[in-house]
């Protein structure tokens, strides 16, 4: 995936409504798949004075707050089952993907989304060509008798504390 421009729009001094920043975003490859975060929120509500994305890459968004990334699979095997103790709004972009979850699974094409509220699950490219998703992660409250299973993870992307 080629690096995705990011265009950030804030205020100056006076009030008026500025471009704050033009740059592109990296993809960090893991695990096979490629993933460009676009921009993090510390918390939700946002305080669009000060919060501002760094760039670092985790698994799941801070506590109380977001992630916006995109996500490409190429044609792969079955990914891990993982669970992550977020809701996550995902949107096929390109190409098509499977949804697997321990009781069954469903074929998302280009334009399906999937609400993802915190289930054990994995992805599957089965075609030829990459799949480009687009996500959003909303922190939220650990289903107590379902603790998060990230153990399919890479280590660099895991955030310390947050995975009891």
């Amino acid at each position: 995936m080629k690096p995705i421009r990011r265009i950030v729009t804030g205020h100056d001094t006076a009030g008026n409504s500025v471009y704050l920043q033009d740059d592109s975003s990296s993809p960090t490859i893991t695990r096979g798949v490629t993933i460009t975060n676009l921009w993090q929120s510390a918390k939700v509500p946002v305080n669009n004075a000060t919060d501002y994305f760094d760039g670092s890459a985790m698994v799941e968004p801070p506590e109380t707050g977001a992630i916006f990334r995109l996500i490409e699979f190429p044609p792969s095997s079955p990914r891990h089952m993982h669970r992550t103790v977020t809701l996550d709004y995902a949107m096929v972009l390109e190409g098509e993907i499977w949804a697997i979850l321990d009781t069954g699974e469903r074929l998302l094409r280009q334009h399906d989304t999937l609400i993802q509220r915190g289930t054990m699950h994995a992805w599957q490219n089965r075609s030829d060509q990459p799949a480009l998703l687009l996500f959003v992660l909303l922190d939220a409250e650990a289903l107590q008798e379902l603790p998060p299973d990230l153990s399919s993870l890479p280590p660099d992307l895991n955030r310390p504390g947050r995975l009891s």
